[in-house]
């Protein structure tokens, strides 16, 4: 959660967006289509198998942990 892997961490996903529709539905569809060049150099890998539902819960979960500290 607070560990960067391949992007950032969690943590920093959380402070950098408030929960808001317009991230959640911005950040699932970079889940499922993939991306860089927000976070540096590190390319984030596609999940296409993804329904927008799977991946907006997921980003909602994600931002969730910033009100949680």
């Amino acid at each position: 959660m607070d560990n960067p892997a391949k992007g950032p961490s969690f943590s920093a996903i959380a402070k950098r967006y408030p929960i808001q529709k317009q991230y959640i539905e911005l950040l699932g569809r970079k889940i499922i289509s993939g991306g860089s060049g927000t976070w540096g150099y590190p390319v984030m890998g596609a999940h296409p198998k993804l329904s927008e539902e799977e991946a907006q819960a997921m980003v909602w979960y994600i931002l969730s942990l910033e009100s949680s500290e």
